[in-house]
């Protein structure tokens, strides 16, 4: 079984899921500093990290269109994976 385990294709399957949870937790950090030190209840970690999301797909959509060439680093959105 596991000689016929393709890395590639694991990885590529595990990107987006990787990237959300990336944005996810930034949004829960960022809500956790905010209540810690203000005491205020916000939802701006959800609304960032929905934010951070369309910006991520934003930028992937755009640079994909005006290239032929595959992308790399950072041309494929916020994180460079």
């Amino acid at each position: 079984m596991w000689e016929k385990f393709d890395k590639k294709a694991f990885w590529e399957a595990i990107k987006l899921p990787l990237r959300l949870f990336v944005f996810a937790a930034l949004g829960f950090i960022t809500d956790f500093l905010i209540l810690y030190f203000s005491g205020v209840d916000s939802n701006i970690g959800k609304v960032m990290s929905g934010f951070l999301v369309i910006l991520d797909k934003y930028i992937h959509e755009a640079r994909a269109t005006d290239s032929k060439k595959p992308l790399k680093g950072f041309d494929r959105g916020i994180l460079p994976f």
